[in-house]
């Protein structure tokens, strides 16, 4: 497949959904700890990145597009670390709105590059309806700029149904992606489509039994589609790709790239950024998927919670059709 390198246009792509922090301590072990046996981390360094909803933003403005990023951001130390992130990468706030308490934040710990320990503070707090209507004014005001909407759902509330059903309303006539997690539940009739991998699939339907297989995964979109209303499933499948199933029936696949994994962390938010960048550019859905699987591809080469460009994409893209082309020749 020929992907066009359409760099002069700059889509415009909203994120909606729950925004958190990503912390790395990051030193090296040299003895173990007299107290419990585990390392002692000699720690050297630290930095943050904005995570969960706020990492598909950042991987939309690497892909070129511009992001309008909206959720709720905690007015504690970790909110205010997630501002000067936000601010250092030029992620503009003016679509967020403020709690009270603090957000959500995940620590790393990393030893001669590798994690050997995670940490998570999780604020899992419903909308106040202050905060609903807050929210839903942020949303009117990114209406007038972006047709296409992802819905980046990691469990910590901010997604309701009720919330949902508003957005559904707003961009009747516009794309919305929702992007699930496999702990979070609620009803999607309305959105557009939904980017789920085996495990949020099975989640969603409450099915134990299905795998990977083309068959299960198969039964599964339709199940989706059916049950919600959508236009189309992409579903995200690890080692076989990607398979996209839309409500007339048609499947499509796109095998994936074998790249030596150091980290998945953060692919999923690559791969919807991708897509919908794709989209917002004049992809159709086809030539979208192709160009998130690419970006997937990528995403896990990196070490921790990275971003992919368009350029990298592109790169990685040039790379296989001269390897596929040798390949033919040899």
């Amino acid at each position: 497949m020929t992907l066009k390198n359409t760099l002069n246009k700059q889509p415009k792509v909203a994120v909606f959904g729950d925004l958190a922090l990503d912390r790395y301590i990051m030193g090296d072990t040299k003895r173990m700890s007299s107290e419990a046996p585990i390392p002692v981390l000699n720690a050297t360094s630290r930095r943050v990145n904005m995570a969960c909803a706020a990492n598909t933003v950042m991987n939309l403005k690497a892909m070129g597009a511009k992001p309008f990023m909206v959720g709720r951001i905690g007015l504690g130390e970790y909110g205010d670390a997630f501002k000067k992130t936000a601010f250092a990468h030029n992620i503009s706030l003016n679509y967020t709105v403020s709690e009270p308490e603090d957000m959500t934040a995940k620590t790393r710990i990393m030893a001669q590059g590798q994690q050997i320990a995670r940490f998570d503070e999780e604020y899992r707090t419903p909308l106040t309806p202050e905060i609903r209507a807050a929210l839903l004014e942020k949303l009117k005001l990114v209406r007038a700029k972006a047709d296409i909407i992802v819905l980046s759902d990691y469990g910590y509330l901010t997604l309701d149904e009720e919330m949902i059903s508003a957005v559904n309303k707003l961009w009747a006539n516009g794309v919305i992606l929702h992007d699930p997690q496999a702990f979070h539940a609620v009803d999607l009739t309305g959105v557009t489509a939904i980017t789920p991998n085996l495990k949020e699939a099975k989640f969603i339907l409450q099915n134990t039994s299905a795998d990977n297989s083309d068959t299960d995964v198969a039964t599964l979109a339709a199940e989706l589609i059916e049950k919600f209303k959508l236009e189309y499933v992409l579903f995200t499948r690890s080692e076989k790709g990607m398979s996209l199933f839309t409500a007339d029936g048609d499947a499509h696949h796109v095998s994936a790239e074998a790249q030596e994994v150091y980290d998945v962390s953060g692919a999923g938010d690559s791969v919807v950024a991708a897509f919908s960048t794709a989209l917002a550019r004049g992809y159709d859905k086809i030539e979208a998927m192709h160009l998130s699987n690419l970006a997937g591809s990528v995403a896990v080469t990196k070490r921790g919670v990275q971003t992919v460009t368009w350029e990298e994409v592109m790169a990685f893209d040039a790379h296989i059709k001269a390897r596929d082309s040798a390949s033919k020749q040899a």
